[in-house]
């Protein structure tokens, strides 16, 4: 058995009746009357964990989640009755009936809950590590993942090589990646770090103070 077999957020309906093994986050416990359900986030979404007390190992060790543990949950993919389906959720008509859960690491007590709002910007920045697990931080991380690689498609496409940048130092803040072109040989032999081709270009990072200078500038 493998750390994971599937990704939590990618299962559908469609896959009910699988065996799986999943691994990620906490994002949330519940207790009700016995059973306990789990949501599970990993990089593709979330999906419910259900223990049953008949499950021994797997439903006392559910007992002692926290937000931010990781664990690894072996089950069945089961669909869920139509009064508990979530269409809030891509995974919300399934759930998995687990078996077999490890707590790969627990979590101490978090600074802040990953959906609290208005979290002071120092605070969030201190705990950087945590604040980019919170939604709106993966998508921004995704949405620039998607953005350089289109940019690397069409500079391609368009016979540009891309220049290695030269590395920096990087902080915590995070940066925003904006584009450098070069047609000129001239500009070659200018630069020393440049091959010696009609055309290239790299892909630079803005520091967030210079970012906001420069929209200030053109303000």
């Amino acid at each position: 058995m493998g750390f994971r077999t599937r990704l939590g957020g990618e299962l559908r309906a469609v896959d009910a009746g699988t065996r799986v093994t999943v691994a990620g986050w906490v994002a949330r416990r519940r207790d009700h009357g016995g059973l306990v359900f789990v949501d599970l986030r990993d990089r593709a979404g979330i999906v419910q964990l259900v223990l049953d007390p008949d499950q021994g190992q797997a439903h006392a060790a559910a007992h002692d989640l926290r937000n931010e543990y990781v664990v690894q949950a072996e089950g069945v993919v089961t669909p869920r009755s139509a009064e508990t389906v979530n269409p809030k959720l891509p995974t919300g008509e399934v759930e998995i009936r687990v078996d077999r859960l490890e707590v790969l690491s627990a979590a101490s007590v978090l600074p802040f809950q990953l959906d609290e709002e208005n979290v002071d910007e120092t605070l969030r920045l201190h705990h950087r590590y945590l604040d980019l697990r919170r939604d709106v931080m993966r998508h921004n991380l995704w949405t620039r993942f998607r953005l350089t690689q289109i940019i690397r498609r069409h500079m391609e496409d368009n016979e540009f090589w891309e220049r290695a940048e030269a590395s920096g130092k990087v902080d915590r803040f995070g940066y925003l990646p904006f584009l450098h072109l070069f047609h000129a040989p001239q500009k070659g032999k200018l630069d020393p770090n440049a091959p010696a081709v009609r055309r290239y270009h790299d892909i630079r990072s803005i520091p967030p103070a210079q970012r906001i200078a420069r929209l200030r500038r053109r303000q």
